[in-house]
């Protein structure tokens, strides 16, 4: 038992994460907001808060040191985040402190890494992962139940975004992979695509139209069954779609360190900063302020109004 012990002590997902200096500075994958805190992941365990709007941070209380790539809120205080080897991290303090739910170990092989985390509610949560690992919890994340994807994904390609949007589930993943499920993770059927690589990140338009973002600046938009190719200023690829404040639209970040706005039912993008950071995720804190992270940590963007498309025009 004291050489299981040990042993389990040696793996990141059984050992504290490390105090940092400068916890915002290091790699950080995923950002949200916790009511009017910000809250950040990464690499080594390391979750940063701040309750400034970005300019301020400090490190949160963490017991593993594994990468976590994702986190969710469902309120101020409660959330969870996920991360490699399995692991599923709750707070129930806003982010201050973390508490490890689940390593993955009794169910997943191999502890395939997490990707992203969805609740619906404060019981009701999904996951996805690497080689088409989909699992749901019914108890807040206390115990976790695997879910097959192979009606849609017989391939076991990895899962990357995971949303419910009214009593439909999506799931995106590689080689242009999207599930949908209607009867709340139970079974899936495959969307067929035009596209053969990877999506990244998935949001839903104030219409009901859903865009998703992958490789190379690709950006479609899926409605009443169709596809339509959105025009990206950029080549890079799409790594987070986020709802805007212009006109309800959704704002886009690039590997490149590019934002760029897509009002509802529009067919271009526009560009609005070009940060040149290497950035996976943006948070709009305010209208046209964000919270970037990325490669190197996190970052306060500023857009100018002149950027931005024109607002419009009320149809007569």
């Amino acid at each position: 038992m004291a050489a299981r012990a040990a042993a389990n002590w040696l793996q990141p997902v059984h050992r504290a994460a490390l105090p940092a200096r400068r916890p915002a500075a290091g790699v950080l994958l995923a950002i949200e907001q916790a009511g009017n805190r910000l809250v950040a992941c990464g690499e080594r365990g390391v979750v940063a808060f701040s309750d400034d709007g970005g300019t301020a941070w400090q490190q949160a209380s963490v017991p593993v040191s594994v990468t976590l790539t994702a986190l969710t809120f469902h309120s101020a205080q409660l959330g969870w985040a996920v991360g490699h080897s399995g692991a599923v991290l709750l707070t129930q303090d806003g982010g201050s402190t973390w508490r490890l739910q689940t390593d993955g170990s009794p169910a997943m092989k191999d502890n395939a890494a997490l990707f992203d985390i969805h609740f619906r509610d404060e019981r009701n949560g999904v996951a996805v992962g690497a080689f088409g690992l989909f699992m749901k919890t019914a108890d807040g994340g206390t115990t976790w139940e695997q879910r097959s994807t192979k009606a849609g994904n017989p391939r076991g390609l990895h899962l990357y975004s995971v949303r419910r949007y009214g009593g439909t589930t999506y799931v995106a993943g590689e080689q242009g992979l999207l599930l949908r499920s209607l009867d709340d993770g139970e079974t899936f059927d495959a969307v067929p695509s035009p596209y053969g690589g990877s999506f990244y990140c998935q949001a839903m338009e104030s219409d009901g139209a859903l865009l998703l973002g992958g490789l190379r600046g690709t950006v479609l938009r899926w409605n009443n069954d169709r596809f339509q190719t959105i025009q990206v200023p950029s080549v890079a690829s799409i790594l987070s779609l986020r709802p805007s404040s212009a006109e309800g639209g959704v704002v886009a970040v690039s590997q490149a360190g590019d934002l760029m706005v897509l009002p509802t039912a529009a067919a271009s993008m526009t560009r609005v900063l070009a940060s040149g950071l290497p950035l996976v995720g943006a948070l709009e804190v305010s209208p046209r302020t964000f919270v970037g992270v990325g490669f190197l940590g996190a970052s306060r963007l500023a857009a100018a109004e002149s950027s931005y498309p024109p607002p419009a025009r009320a149809k007569s």
